[in-house]
């Protein structure tokens, strides 16, 4: 492992040598030989690294580089990163590259682009579009830490630089996230995602981005956070969220001082609590990330867990269950990490977890239960000691086994805040009402006509939402709202079927679905 806890000192820039002009390293260092060069020439394929590194290397660059790669074969499934060639070859040079270098750390442009040239570097074999999807997510990290040292290295000790870098950065972040909530609601194919956007657009919930401080080595360093890392804006203080405009930053002059700072971990990409959801570093992680991420974080907030949770001891097994519940949900709607995975009752796979017996699951809840197993307390907790009463008649263990379909909980899968409008107005009927011309009916009858015939379908056909209908509604208000949402959802039968006709793409209703 290399350490952390290297500090940049600027140098003179070493004018570059040729690949056969081998520049000597500093005394006690071991010189690059033309082995190393020929070895290094044919992992990146590319002279004009070998020539950066005979000039000298940027050793901090390289060491923070591959930390970032230590970061991310920590943060991913050991089997997906040992089929991944490129990562491996890009381990390799890099550690390659820092040895036949000494360490040295010069302050150059030259020597980032010369790394920058090595990240592009094609991989022999590597063929698996799923290997290319994973280098460009690490190139972007990569391309992102190089700006943060660039910009550490150019002017290490001048913090209102960085100050204006990070506000800089932050803007760019805003504007990134603010195109896809845009583009993402004006599109109808994807329906969760173009709920996710309208929701936030709306106001129904503040949603931050937050961007790593240009100083954060230092900062994260004075503050004694450890590995968290400082980001902008702080959302506890309810100021900053994207439609807010941007909050004033942190204070420059002070590394310690933690206004406006919100320390993350490197592998947070979202985050949510109440009131409020977040996203990490968008345009490192890029679209498809952040797009997940809406779709995941919204969830949190539209399934009302909050309200099932509500008047709940927080350690009791039916809490820890529903916070389980409400990650397993916000992971099986988020989009592609796990649903191209088998949900098949039919076809299970025999695994066991924290010493317990093995039992079957389906390919989809077992990774999205380990998932959540690994991040998660509440879940390891529960998990781990079994506890009784999670659900009525099964204890924690036998709860999470019998979740599978995650449609089975949770009050709106598809985000949309018109079923959450319906929800609000159900909620204010006072239980058994039959008087169907109540005011809190004729409201109910209202937002049931305004969903989607999707949504109208979802409300029906959803055990929770059914099992709160009739808790608040019988007799005649319940006639008469049943009447709307089937005839609603009786529409979006319609349309699919006239979608399967025509194409979705042609589909002049769709945007009604």
């Amino acid at each position: 492992m290399y350490s952390r806890g290297h500090r940049n000192q600027s140098r003179s820039r070493a004018e570059p040598e040729s690949a056969g002009n081998v520049a000597p390293a500093p005394a006690g260092r071991r010189s690059i030989g033309p082995r190393d060069l020929l070895r290094l020439q044919r992992l990146v394929g590319n002279r004009a690294v070998v020539s950066a590194a005979s000039a000298g290397a940027p050793g901090y660059v390289v060491q923070r580089a591959l930390i970032s790669v230590d970061q991310w074969r920590e943060s991913h499934d050991e089997e997906l990163v040992r089929g991944v060639p490129f990562l491996g070859q890009l381990e390799e040079s890099l550690k390659l590259y820092y040895a036949a270098t000494g360490g040295d750390e010069p302050a150059t442009k030259d020597v980032l682009r010369a790394l920058s040239v090595l990240m592009r570097a094609d991989s022999p074999g590597e063929v698996d579009p799923a290997n290319l999807k994973i280098k460009r997510y690490l190139l972007r990290r990569m391309a992102f830490e190089a700006k943060r040292l660039l910009q550490n290295m150019t002017s290490p000790d001048d913090q209102q630089a960085k100050l204006e870098f990070t506000a800089e950065e932050h803007l760019k972040d805003r504007q990134f996230v603010q195109t896809i909530l845009d583009e993402g609601s004006r599109q109808i194919e994807d329906a969760l995602l173009h709920n996710a956007c309208e929701w936030i657009l709306a106001g129904r919930t503040e949603l931050y981005v937050f961007t790593r401080t240009g100083d954060s080595l230092e900062r994260a360093s004075a503050s004694g956070e450890g590995d968290r890392v400082p980001h902008v804006p702080d959302n506890f203080r309810n100021r900053g969220h994207l439609l807010a405009g941007p909050e004033p930053l942190y204070e420059a002059d002070k590394l310690d001082s933690g206004k406006n700072i919100r320390y993350l971990t490197k592998e947070d990409r979202g985050i949510a609590g109440t009131g409020y959801i977040g996203i990490a570093r968008p345009r490192e992680v890029g679209r498809g990330v952040v797009e997940e991420t809406l779709r995941h974080e919204v969830q949190h907030v539209a399934d009302r867990s909050v309200d099932v949770q509500h008047g709940r001891a927080k350690k009791s097994a039916r809490y820890l269950f529903e916070s389980y519940a409400t990650e397993y949900r916000a992971y099986s709607y988020e989009g592609p990490t796990f649903s191209h995975l088998s949900d098949d009752p039919g076809n299970l796979v025999r695994k066991s977890m924290a010493g317990s017996a093995e039992y079957g699951w389906t390919e989809r809840q077992w990774a999205i239960f380990s998932k959540i197993y690994g991040q998660y307390k509440h879940t390891r907790d529960g998990w781990n000691a079994d506890l009784p009463d999670a659900l009525p008649g099964m204890s924690f263990r036998q709860a999470v086994l019998s979740y599978v379909d995650p449609d089975e909980r949770g009050f709106n899968r598809l985000n949309s805040v018109r079923i959450d409008d319906f929800y609000d107005a159900l909620h204010q009927v006072p239980l058994n009402t039959t008087n169907e011309n109540l005011g809190a009916v004729q409201d109910v009858k209202a937002r049931a006509r305004a969903l989607k015939p999707q949504e109208a379908h979802v409300v029906t056909t959803a055990g929770p939402m059914r099992n709160k209908i009739e808790e608040h509604l019988g007799g005649a208000a319940l006639q008469e709202v049943t009447a709307i949402l089937v005839k609603r959802g009786a529409r979006y039968g319609q349309l699919r079927q006239l979608g399967n006709t025509r194409g979705t793409r042609n589909l002049k209703g769709l945007a009604d679905l």
